[in-house]
């Protein structure tokens, strides 16, 4: 076996490696030997054509201008001189650095657009670093050949301290007894050789590599089966052994027959039927049974064994004879089987003797059963298994369950009378029957009383052991409780839902129009005024019209009428400042919010242009919706730890996933995040003060990225950061250990809720984004002076900061200074179109035939909303409302507007119902979309989308940077 072994292994060496390696080998060898040098060569050729070309075309500008001459059109001065203007503009490679270059006989330089100090100069003397008459020789191989090449020494293009070896191909003009000529750089030329060079070997290392991987591959596999046909041998030979010590471990008796007429029993038999081993040899194996079974498999005719070819195993209950001729019960179990060539049979014997008396012991205490089933809470039942599914026996859970009164009979109920739905009694049945069980099944039942109870059943089919008869055994438990509460939770659910839709709907048709009148106006003016008006506030304006405050029914109220002011006085005296202003594109809840807030009335709407066009009061808001927004948004907002906002939380998301299947608008669902993320970090910074005490100074806490745009999704972790008030530089030590420890607080509560932190570790947690307002400034202006396109990918989510809680004014400020820095700072917004044009929309969304990061496909118009609002000073965060002020500004057109709305809608719709998705299916939620799950047309607008983005990413380059994409 062991020179077997080694003749195997060389033979595969001869055969398999050795054929491989050489083959390897000469690849490598025919590579290095023949094919790059000839690559070499023709890139070289190639080169040296081209510049040989070039050379040939500068020419045909000096054979223009000398027919110019020729034919009096301009004198040879002139044409001279056209001719060095136009020679000397030219330029080709890819820095546009490459040039032409003109000397006459002498020589003498006429053109060089580098080498100004050479111009008129006598060169006969000028030589190259190798000390070689570079321009004497470019002139004598012109006039021997008229053209030719010539290398030398020279400058690299426009750097004058770098000399580099240089091919120039020259050419006489023999009119104007000129020679000009161009080069190429050899170090050029040897880069782009070594970088094709490098590719060839990467691929063909790559080539190795695979055919390595190959050949190991079919080794292992050969070594293996050669192993496993030793092995295979081996087993062969050790079979009968081994058979023997498995059949006589068995603790079951066994009889093996084969086709050959080998009959073998192990010694379990033996002791089971009382003989001996020897005797066992000449018993007649038909007369060890009482009555010979009836088997496909065997025939049993007295002392004939006739094998039948085509069977499968079989299972009966039989009775052996012992040798005493008494009888046992035995499970037979007869099984085909293939040994040492031969078809034959194995019978396996188990004595279940005793599991028949345990079996009769066990029916004997069946009323013990009964009475431990009438204990228990869920109901327990017996019945027939026909249609009408009578019940047999049945506990007292059940008779309450079905509303049965104890002087009812029970032996007469039928479970499938029972069913509400009598289709349903009808699967019932069918299903048990069937498939032989019925798990958790939610059924309406009526019960004998003639009320409805949801029930849910479960039962199995089984045959009684004394009359074989099919029996259905089931339990039965009450769910009229568990589906009330599930309506009743639906049903608020559904009225969150129609609340938060109300939510998002614009102010517009709530705005009234307000008149005006001068402060210096009698109060008794300005009230005959709002009523004249039918108007309930009246709006003060100074002498150059700027408005400074306003009266309204309230303050006739409060500071009038009470008092018993004299109406003469001017209606400043009693009016409410500053005024308190809304967009009017904000939506419902924003203006509920801030009238809350601030514990007003009245609310004045500003356009776009900051110009008040009307007044808005609560009450007309509230006619129209009764607030129940707020169950879920009060939760929080009372929550008294975090475990209570986690819970308040989990709530209120259940509503936006509501949202999500209802395929509500992309922007309902992103407010609907918003309201639920901001009234978590409220109520999370009010409780962190609570244990802290109050901040040493104001502060901001601020929101950014995908929160400051208020967008976020189901898969969105946190950004946010600290701007507190500039203090005295001795206080400035404790005042951010304060802040770094409430922002630590706030950022770790935010991730126990559910908010994971940031990748980027851009939290106010971080020192870095803790800081005052001064040091904020500081930021903004080296990020906007200084940064590169490849620093601001990081840093451009600062600049959709939001403010969320603390002192506005700080943000405020803040927003100012941006604008500032922004309005003159030209090259920061060329870095950020060139950050827009870096964005690669992702292959798979091109293709649709792979998996795809749908955040990746949307970032470029996030990205362009954000640009262009920056470049006009728009401080609102928001992608949808960026794009509605820069259509409306004009600097986007109709349709690119609906285009684009449309294109960012439907994608941040495809990526919520993604991530609602997964979340069903208890997986983490992310962005990747795999378009194989998407309808025909889900993909088309896919590819709309992306066809509307390249053609923005067109437009900012046109517009930033004067040119549009390649």
């Amino acid at each position: 076996m062991e020179k077997k072994s080694k003749h195997t292994k060389f033979s595969f060496f001869i055969r398999i490696l050795l054929p491989t390696f050489l083959t390897i080998g000469l690849f490598i060898a025919t590579l290095f030997v023949v094919f790059i040098p000839q690559f070499e060569k023709a890139v070289m050729d190639r080169k040296r054509e081209m510049i040989k070309e070039l050379t040939n075309s500068a020419w045909s500008i000096l054979d223009k201008w000398y027919d110019a001459e020729l034919n009096g059109k301009i004198s040879r001065a002139e044409a001279q001189e056209i001719t060095r203007n136009e020679i000397i503009s030219l330029r080709y490679g890819e820095e546009l650095k490459d040039y032409f270059w003109i000397t006459d006989y002498q020589p003498k330089m006429i053109v060089h657009p580098y080498r100004l100090d050479l111009i008129s100069k006598d060169l006969s003397d000028t030589k190259d670093s190798h000390g070689k008459l570079l321009f004497v020789e470019m002139v004598k191989t012109a006039n021997d050949k008229g053209a030719g090449f010539v290398d030398y020494m020279w400058q690299w293009k426009d750097d004058s301290t770098r000399i580099v070896p240089k091919l120039s191909f020259v050419k006489k003009f023999e009119p104007w007894q000129w020679v000009i000529g161009t080069g190429i750089y050899i170090e050029d030329v040897s880069l782009e050789i070594a970088a094709l060079e490098k590719q060839m070997i990467n691929i063909s290392i790559g080539i190795i590599f695979l055919v390595t991987l190959l050949l190991s591959f079919i080794s292992y596999q050969n070594i293996k089966t050669e192993k496993q046909r030793l092995q295979a041998e081996a087993d062969l030979n050790e079979s009968r052994e081994k058979f023997k010590s498995i059949v006589e471990a068995s603790s079951e008796g066994l009889v093996m027959i084969l086709e050959n007429k080998q009959i073998y029993f192990n010694r379990t038999i033996s002791l089971m039927l009382g003989y001996l081993e020897e005797e066992m040899k000449d018993l007649d194996f038909v007369n060890i049974f009482s009555n010979p079974p009836a088997l496909s498999i065997y025939d049993f005719n007295l002392s004939e064994l006739k094998l039948n070819k085509d069977f499968k195993s079989e299972q009966l209950e039989t009775l052996l004879k012992k040798k005493d001729g008494s009888l046992i019960n035995a499970l037979l179990v007869a099984s085909p089987i293939s040994f040492l060539n031969n078809n034959g049979v194995v019978f396996s014997f188990k004595d279940i003797t005793t599991t028949k008396n345990l079996t009769a012991e066990i029916d004997k205490s069946e009323t013990k059963h009964i009475a431990l089933a009438n204990k228990i809470c869920m109901g327990v039942f017996c019945a027939k298994a026909d249609e009408r599914i009578k019940v047999l026996e049945i506990n007292a859970a059940m008779k309450d369950i079905l509303g049965v009164k104890e002087e009812e009979n029970s032996d007469e109920i039928f479970l499938s009378e029972l069913f509400e739905k009598q289709y349903e009694a009808e699967l019932f049945y069918k299903d048990v029957i069937e498939a032989g069980f019925v798990k958790n099944r939610l059924l309406s039942f009526v019960r004998f009383d003639g009320k409805k109870t949801f029930v849910s059943v479960s039962a199995v089919i089984r045959k009684d052991n004394k009359t074989n008869a099919l029996l259905i055994d089931g339990i039965l438990e009450d769910y009229s409780e568990k589906v009330k509460t599930e309506e009743e939770r639906n049903l608020l659910i559904s009225n969150l839902q129609d609340s938060v839709s109300l939510l998002n709907r614009p102010i517009d048709s709530f705005i009234k129009p307000v008149p005006k009148c001068n402060f210096k106006t009698p109060a008794q003016e300005a009230i005959k005024l709002m009523a004249a008006e039918k108007s309930e506030s009246v709006l003060l304006e100074t002498d150059i019209n700027e408005e400074i405050g306003i009266v309204t029914l309230s303050d006739l109220k409060n500071r009038m009428l009470v008092n018993e002011t004299d109406l003469k006085l001017p209606v400043h005296k009693f009016m409410s400042s500053p005024l308190l202003t809304i967009n009017h594109l904000s939506s419902i809840y924003e203006a509920l919010k801030l009238l809350s807030e601030n514990n007003v009335h009245h609310l004045l709407v500003k356009n776009n242009e900051s110009i008040i066009i009307g007044i808005i009061n609560s009450g007309e808001l509230q006619k129209s919706f009764h607030l129940t927004y707020l169950f879920f948004i009060q939760q929080i907002q009372n929550a008294e730890n975090i475990s209570q906002i986690k819970s308040a939380h989990l709530l209120a998301m259940q509503i936006v996933n509501g949202l999500i299947k209802e395929e509500r608008s992309s922007s309902e669902i992103t407010r609907m995040t918003t309201i639920i993320a901001d009234a978590v970090v409220k109520r999370l910074i009010h409780l962190c003060i609570e244990q802290m005490g109050e901040p040493p100074v104001p502060f901001a806490f601020i929101t950014l990225g995908s929160e400051g745009r208020e967008e976020q999704t189901l898969s969105t972790d946190q950004d946010n950061a600290i701007v507190f008030e500039d203090c005295e530089k001795e206080k400035f030590e404790l005042v951010q250990t304060y802040f770094l420890k409430l922002g630590t607080k706030i950022s770790d509560g935010l991730d126990s809720i559910g908010y994971k932190y940031c990748k980027g570790n851009v939290m106010a947690k971080n020192p870095a984004w803790c800081q005052p307002l001064s040091t904020w400034k500081n930021y903004f202006t080296n990020w906007i002076t200084k940064a590169e396109p490849k620093d601001l990918l990081d840093l451009k989510i600062f600049f959709d900061l939001r403010f969320i809680f603390g002192n506005d004014t700080l943000v405020t400020e803040l927003h100012k200074h941006i604008n500032h820095i922004t309005s003159s700072s030209g090259s920061f917004f060329i870095y950020m179109a060139e950050s827009i044009l870096q964005s690669h929309i992702p292959e798979g969304a091109y293709k649709l035939k792979s998996p795809f990061d749908i955040k990746s496909l949307m970032l470029p118009i996030v990205d362009l909303a954000r640009l262009y609002s920056l470049k006009n000073q728009i401080t609102i965060s928001n992608t949808v409302k960026r794009l509605n002020i820069i259509y409306e500004k004009n600097f986007i057109s109709h349709s690119g507007h609906t285009n684009l709305l449309q294109s960012y809608n439907f994608l941040m719709q495809l990526r919520f119902k993604h991530q609602a998705q997964q979340i069903t299916e208890h997986k983490l939620p992310d962005n990747i979309i795999d378009p194989h799950m998407h309808s025909d047309i889900d993909l088309m607008i896919i590819k709309k989308a992306v066809s509307i983005i390249e053609d923005f990413q067109n437009k900012v380059k046109l517009d930033f940077k004067g040119t549009i994409a390649g």
